[in-house]
């Protein structure tokens, strides 16, 4: 009499645990590196892969505990009203350094140019995007809203080595509200804090 084991997945799709990709490992010492206790569970559990020193590619398992992290967030987001885009990952330069967050950012920013000699950044965070596009767009009765997004960031960190929390890229949910005063933007704190909590 045989058994299978499988894993079933949310679109009606099996996979049977003898053909899922998993590779564990029993020693995932770095060497003189240190790394947290979750990131050398994850590397052990077949999770992830460490690709580079603080570079990470997610595995079957990996992909789809992210994959049900960002629904429940998206749930949780859409009970407040958050709405999801997407903002690019390549940035102008320009909008840092009007911000004059580019000097702050100083080496963590992975900057490149163009062929045509154009200055980009690799995206840390949206701030600058995102309050461009909603200056640009927005009308008064769209006020209140909360924007997010979920996606790639990039930072030259100095602690690369506390797993994929600090790494050079990560994946990382950012909500951007806009509000009318000061009382609207406070109110909208608190609920998404509760969010969060919940």
């Amino acid at each position: 009499m045989f058994r299978f084991s499988i894993v079933r997945r949310s679109f009606s799709c099996i996979t049977y645990r003898s053909k899922l990709f998993a590779p564990t490992k029993k020693d995932t010492s770095l060497g003189k590196f240190e790394m947290a206790r979750y990131g050398r569970l994850l590397l052990k559990g077949g999770y992830a892969h460490q690709t580079e020193p603080g570079m990470f590619s997610f595995l079957p398992l990996g992909q789809r505990v992210i994959d049900e992290m960002k629904k429940a967030i998206d749930l949780r987001l859409d009970e407040v009203g958050a709405q999801k885009m997407q903002m690019p990952v390549l940035q102008n330069l320009n909008r840092w350094d009007q911000t004059g967050r580019r000097e702050k950012m100083g080496k963590e920013l992975y900057t490149l140019k163009d062929r045509k000699g154009q200055s980009y950044c690799l995206s840390p965070t949206n701030e600058e995007v995102i309050t461009s596009i909603v200056k640009d767009l927005a009308i008064p009765a769209d006020y209140p809203m909360i924007l997010y997004q979920t996606s790639s960031k990039f930072r030259d960190e100095r602690r690369i080595f506390s797993s994929v929390l600090r790494s050079k890229e990560f994946l990382m949910m950012d909500a951007y509200s806009f509000d009318k005063s000061i009382q609207e933007a406070s109110a909208t704190f608190d609920r998404m804090d509760q969010c969060f909590k919940n």
